[in-house]
């Protein structure tokens, strides 16, 4: 400490954190280059996220952190996963990392962003590609969420399956 009570931390550079459970809950954390930042706490170069079993079949296989932040102001991070979803025609399904059901309705995951700065939502979305019922083809489907509690849904692929238009509403 110093004489305006400020931590200093000496000879000390990172270390690994092993699985670990968080809190009472079934997720795991483990992270490569823990260290302290006696300005914003502790930072976790890159922090591994396991869900409990039992959760939807599309939960990520993979979750990483990247130069997440766990301090006095909140939790500040980055995960990024991004999958290339292959379409099986014959069985009309999707196969691969990320890919499943939704609703029943084939499903699967091109990619999941979502940043955290103090505890706030700066950056969440969800795209994809599902199987509508009645048609042959694939579609993509995009869901982006707003730190003001808005989203915006996009639906659509390389060629429209059909266009609905409400005037001033929506297209």
């Amino acid at each position: 400490f110093d004489e305006k009570r400020n931590l200093y931390v000496e000879g000390f550079e990172s270390v690994s954190l092993p699985r670990s459970f968080v809190g009472s809950s079934s997720v795991i954390i483990s992270a490569d280059s823990v260290s302290i930042d006696t300005k914003h706490g502790l930072t976790l170069g890159e922090a591994r996220i396991e869900l409990p079993e039992g959760l939807p079949q599309l939960a990520p296989e993979e979750l990483v952190l990247d130069n997440s932040v766990i301090g006095p102001s909140g939790v500040s991070g980055r995960l990024e996963a991004v999958y290339k979803p292959e379409f099986n025609a014959e069985a009309k399904q999707f196969v691969g990392r990320g890919s499943g059901e939704l609703g029943g309705v084939p499903f699967a995951f091109s990619s999941i962003t979502i940043e955290l700065k103090d505890n706030d939502l700066v950056e969440a979305s969800l795209a994809g590609q599902l199987l509508l019922p009645f048609f042959e083809k694939p579609t993509g489907v995009a869901i982006v969420m707003k730190s003001d509690g808005s989203f915006a849904i996009t639906l659509g692929g390389e060629t429209p399956l059909t266009t609905i238009e409400r005037k001033d509403l929506l297209r």
